[in-house]
């Protein structure tokens, strides 16, 4: 369901530097309970996005990593960031509950999912959809879908 009034913003990107600054001018604005979910091939710049997010939170981007392995990484800046990768899972949100994680960091932090579309219809109705999409070598088409009005006011100035 859409909501009112909303529609999508759509930047292009031109290099992993202006990804980054996106994502910089959006985690300026975090709160906690923020949720983004990162939709995207393989390469497309999820963990650039993320990179750039923490960094605005105060956490080194040096130590950000995609999760692929661990299933999780914790992070702790002005907000604590919970660094989820969904590549791995079979069993979508349950499979995240059952292992304890998803729903305790909801309410602490910020949560930040790679590969959301594995997770499907069990993230959370408030989810920002971040999709970034491969146009050439170096320039990426993000897509954020239905951003709350805080993202739009946070998002309406950029020009990468």
């Amino acid at each position: 369901m859409r909501r009112p009034g909303s529609q999508d913003l759509i930047f292009t990107s031109n290099s992993a530097e202006e990804t980054a600054d996106l994502a910089a001018a959006l985690g300026l604005v975090a709160e906690p309970g923020d949720f983004l979910a990162f939709f995207g091939d393989l390469g497309v710049g999820k963990t650039v996005f993320a990179k750039g997010f923490c960094a605005a939170l105060g956490i080194d981007p040096m130590g950000v990593d995609s999760p692929t392995f661990v299933l999780l990484n914790e992070y702790q800046g002005r907000l604590p960031v919970y660094h989820f990768d969904a590549y791995r899972l079979e069993g979508g949100r349950e499979e995240l509950t059952e292992l304890g994680y998803f729903d305790e960091t909801l309410e602490e932090g910020v949560v930040i999912m790679e590969w959301a579309e594995r997770v499907g219809v069990h993230l959370p109705p408030a989810a920002l959809h971040l999709r970034i999409e491969i146009l050439d070598a170096d320039r990426r088409r993000i897509t954020i879908e239905e951003p709350s009005e805080r993202v739009t006011r946070a998002l309406a100035d950029f020009h990468p």
